[in-house]
């Protein structure tokens, strides 16, 4: 083989390999987006148990006042964005309710929800 064929080789060569490091590098960072939006979405799902079960924890057993919306601080939490309010939904000794609006924002995730829970009974 003359010289020239050889570097035309050693050209083609290099250029194929990296074109297969490139397609390699696009992979990993689809794989990487796909792993962060599944962590951010497993992060504001915990988020929302972590808020709803601080709200009902805190209003058992409470007498709210109706119609008058309590905003418990949740910088303990270490949520981000984190908001949550506690309102009394329905008044009585063995079928009271609340609803809770909580808020957390985590990357592309917004979570507003607003939901009534039933409070059980306190044990005597």
């Amino acid at each position: 083989m003359n010289r020239t064929s050889q570097r035309g080789f050693v050209t083609v060569l290099a250029l194929a390999s990296l074109s297969m490091l490139m397609a390699a590098a696009v992979i990993i960072t689809q794989m990487t987006f796909a792993l962060k939006f599944q962590s951010d979405r497993e992060y504001v799902a915990a988020c929302e148990r972590n808020l709803a079960a601080s709200a009902l924890a805190w209003s058992q057993g409470r007498q709210l006042e109706p119609k008058s919306p309590e905003n418990l601080d949740v910088s303990a939490l270490k949520i981000p964005g984190g908001l949550l309010t506690v309102s009394p939904a329905k008044a009585g000794k063995s079928n009271a309710s609340v609803r809770i609006e909580l808020h957390c924002r985590v990357g592309q995730f917004h979570l507003n929800r607003s939901d009534v829970y039933a409070l059980s009974a306190s044990p005597k």
